[in-house]
């Protein structure tokens, strides 16, 4: 893709997006009354994330994820330019766990 912004609404097809995805905003965390989106799944690939301040539905998977800016919208566009890279804090290697399950 070759957009400049791409918004979606459609589950099942954001993991495509946030993969190529310079930079994230979880829209649903600016309305009050929406309660956030899964931070994780951005995170995952250490893509910046910009979010509103009503993440109250996902507040313990934001406690998991470094760098998420929040904001207001009227600042997005400042967040923008100082966005870094997300890293989920306690990441599991699940090959191990794979290893340690199949060989007891």
């Amino acid at each position: 893709m070759n957009e400049d912004l791409i918004l979606i609404n459609k589950m099942g097809e954001l993991i495509n997006l946030y993969q190529v995805a310079d930079i994230v905003i979880l829209g649903g965390s600016f309305v009050d009354n929406v309660g956030g989106h899964n931070p994780i799944e951005a995170a995952y690939f250490n893509k910046p994330i910009i979010s509103g301040k009503y993440y109250f539905n996902q507040t313990a998977l934001y406690n998991e994820v470094e760098n998420i800016e929040i904001c207001g919208v009227d600042e997005i566009n400042e967040k923008i330019k100082t966005a870094k890279p997300t890293k989920i804090k306690n990441r599991v290697d699940l090959d191990k766990i794979i290893e340690i399950i199949e060989n007891g």
